[in-house]
């Protein structure tokens, strides 16, 4: 990512004299986005130290049908959010540019960003989860 950043900022860095070309573009789109799409599994694999802490505060609690509910929302969002943005045709170039629509708020645009990586995040961790379970139960047969 950041080998491809310098390629393609012909403003911040005006004294190494490179010139942008398409490449360092496509370059750079392909390795942000699936930069993302990891940082957002690394985020998963870890998320089960926060979930677990939260399930055990909501357990026989009010709120713990609101907390699910809630959970849910974020998922079903977030994969709006990841349709919306497009990250599967910028994680396999099947675009050429990246374009924004800036007559959204930024605070949409932030919010879709989060809960796509929520989304990526929480996948994973229930994938993660459900194959520990799986070998718990195997290894007990």
């Amino acid at each position: 990512m950041i080998i491809s950043a310098i390629n393609i900022s012909s403003d911040v860095f005006t004294f190494l004299n490179i010139k942008t070309t398409i490449m360092g573009r496509k370059l750079h789109m392909l390795s942000t986005s699936w930069g993302f799409v990891i940082m957002s599994i690394h985020l998963g694999l870890h998320l089960g130290i926060l979930i677990n802490k939260l399930n055990k505060k909501m357990q026989d609690n009010t709120f713990e049908y609101v907390y699910y509910l809630i959970l849910f929302l974020v998922v079903i969002y977030g994969l709006h959010s990841f349709i919306k943005l497009k990250f599967i045709s910028d994680m396999f170039l099947l675009n050429a540019f990246k374009f924004y629509d800036f007559n959204e708020s930024p605070i949409i645009f932030y919010i879709r960003i989060i809960s796509s990586s929520l989304f990526i995040s929480l996948i994973t961790y229930l994938i993660n989860n459900f194959k520990g379970k799986r070998k718990k139960e195997k290894k007990y047969e």
